[in-house]
């Protein structure tokens, strides 16, 4: 809730008058407009300027402890009190800190000075996000000893030097979250902290501000990866060792090179749980030794079936398979079985899950495989809210590998 609201709680009771000076959260926003009530009451406060309201919210908060502090700057704010402003939550111990500039900062962006990011050092910051047009310059005294959540939102950084400089003051940074921040010069996106164990990277393109034509992640303590990305050129993953999660979306906006999303993949291959949603036909599947868990679908939903046979193949210990949609890329229509059954398929598979089936021939024949392949499996799942009750009395009668399979029809 807005700091603006839980100080208005004061007119309510003369015993609620300083009540909000033990909230542990700070929340300012400087679109919120404060309007004098309709009786007059705290009409010296509704007059307030918000510099003023954040002045005197800070000098009277009474905790010894501040859990986040957040700054909303939608329009113009003199970089100077933000400054100030940041210091008094630092002084009072606090956790988290969101700093978010807003529709004004779009049409001018700006350039922090070294004296905010020197006055973030602390010891009890764990939490920083930095959002909206912000070109981020990291002067060498910057230094967070304390933090391990870092989210980066819309800003724009100078070159791959800076954002690594960033990380490197960093030193016990455990997840980072990077959505729609771009270069101000054409080069890459170079990930390498290795204490990350939680990475989340969107990058949805912004025309010719979108110039990252690499992106590089080296992170060996690295658990759970979330990649979105339509834009980038090339991807290198190294030393993905501690893997056990990712969800990879890749879409097709961009042309890029086989050797560029194999090596991608090669750099996953470790990971026991993979969501993957491409449009891509062009690709090189490692072995996914460790791979338990898959889902599968393309960038609008569907999948595709060569790379369903791809996975089936590389995917020697496979447990659990999920289908998204039904939709499938023209050039991937004509499927073809594997010559030879999946080792998964006969020992390992034990559940699938397909998701909005339509009772096309090419889905038939998929299921039709599977059902008679899987010699482990043991349950059956799929929507059939786009299908008639006659295709489930149909596929009831599918010859099944597993003699203790169950189906499971989402009606």
């Amino acid at each position: 809730m807005p700091t603006k609201y839980a100080v208005l709680t004061s007119a309510l009771s003369k015993r609620w008058q300083f009540l909000w000076t033990c909230v542990n959260t700070l929340d300012f926003d400087n679109s919120l407009l404060f309007h004098e009530p309709d009786d007059g009451s705290l009409a010296e406060l509704e007059l307030l300027s918000f510099t003023e309201f954040v002045n005197r919210v800070l000098s009277l908060s009474d905790v010894s402890c501040l859990e986040k502090f957040c700054l909303r700057l939608e329009s113009f704010c003199d970089l100077e009190l933000v400054e100030k402003w940041i210091r008094a939550a630092i002084e009072l111990n606090v956790r988290k800190v969101e700093l978010h500039c807003g529709e004004y900062y779009k049409r001018n962006p700006v350039v922090l000075p070294p004296a905010i990011f020197t006055s973030l050092t602390s010891k009890t910051l764990v939490d920083l996000t930095l959002d909206g047009s912000i070109l981020l310059i990291v002067d060498d005294s910057v230094w967070f000893p304390s933090l391990k959540i870092l989210s980066l939102v819309d800003i724009v950084y100078e070159n791959k030097v800076s954002l690594q400089k960033l990380f490197s003051k960093c030193p016990i940074i455990e997840e980072l979250r990077i959505s729609r921040c771009r270069s101000g010069a054409e080069g890459e996106l170079n990930i390498s902290v290795p204490t990350l164990r939680r990475l989340t990277v969107t990058r949805f393109g912004n025309g010719v501000h979108d110039r990252v034509a690499k992106l590089v992640v080296d992170a060996p303590k690295l658990e759970h990866i979330h990649l979105s990305d339509y834009v980038t050129q090339e991807f290198l993953f190294e030393n993905l060792s501690s893997l056990l999660r990712a969800c990879i979306v890749i879409g097709g906006r961009c042309p890029r090179p086989v050797r560029s999303t194999t090596m991608l993949l090669v750099g996953i291959a470790n990971v026991k749980s993979l969501d993957f949603f491409t449009e891509l036909s062009d690709y090189g599947l490692p072995i996914f030794p460790n791979l338990t868990h898959l889902r599968l679908g393309g960038r609008n939903g569907g999948w595709n079936l060569k790379l369903l046979n791809d996975f089936l193949v590389c995917s020697p210990n496979l447990q659990v398979l999920t289908l998204e949609e039904n939709r499938f890329l023209v050039s991937t229509q004509c499927w073809t079985p594997p010559a030879r059954v999946p080792c998964c398929l006969l020992s390992h598979l034990e559940e699938i899950r397909i998701m909005k089936f339509n009772e096309n021939g090419h889905d038939l024949g998929v299921l039709a495989y599977l059902l008679e392949n899987a010699q482990v499996l043991k349950k059956l799942t799929i929507d059939c809210q786009n299908s008639t009750r006659f295709f489930c009395n149909k596929l009831a009668e599918f010859p099944r590998g597993s003699t203790t399979c169950q189906l499971n029809f989402l009606l």
